[in-house]
């Protein structure tokens, strides 16, 4: 491979998105006493995982993935599609502390909405896929860092990289739904 092309492509600004939401990953806070639980509850921890959040979203539209259908955000309530619309946000920190808390229910506006068993089981995979994230994009920096060795390298890669931002997309959405 063109040494040159490696070291452009090290100072891109798509290299430095995902050096970015590592970085942003380390901010995130978590809760003592927990089993593994990120603070979205404070001031600090929900800032700290929005501005995560925000990154892995500035990283998925880097790449250019294919984002999974939201169009069920039409069916929700007015109050969150305004989060939605506010900077066109797709990840919200209070679906992923939805997920982490793993509750069965929820109360919504006086009404108690029950989880079907697949959004419980979509839960425990966005939960495992977030904890996961940061050492998937070390394994990734990593990787283009020091072992691409060919243009086949870099470009598997790269489909390696959109290819598992996108599963992380699609895990979302499947809870987010």
């Amino acid at each position: 491979m063109d040494f040159f092309e490696v070291k452009l492509f090290l100072q891109s600004s798509w290299f430095s998105q995902l050096q970015e939401s590592i970085k942003m990953y380390d901010e995130l806070i978590v809760k003592e006493g927990t089993d593994n639980k990120f603070d979205i509850e404070s001031e600090a921890g929900q800032k700290a995982c929005a501005e995560f959040l925000k990154s892995v979203q500035r990283l998925t539209q880097s790449v250019c993935i294919s984002y999974t259908d939201r169009s069920y955000v039409e069916k929700f309530s007015k109050a969150y599609k305004i989060l939605y619309s506010e900077d066109n946000t797709v990840y919200l920190p209070e679906i992923y502390d939805s997920a982490q808390e793993g509750y069965s229910y929820l109360w919504v506006n006086g009404e108690k909405y029950v989880f079907s068993d697949d959004v419980l089981k979509y839960g425990k995979k966005l939960k495992e896929t977030f904890w996961n994230f940061k050492r998937e994009l070390q394994n990734f920096e990593t990787l283009f860092k020091y072992n691409i060795r060919s243009n086949t390298d870099f470009r598997e890669a790269r489909v390696a990289l959109n290819e598992y931002l996108e599963d992380f997309d699609q895990t979302w959405a499947q809870y987010e739904k």
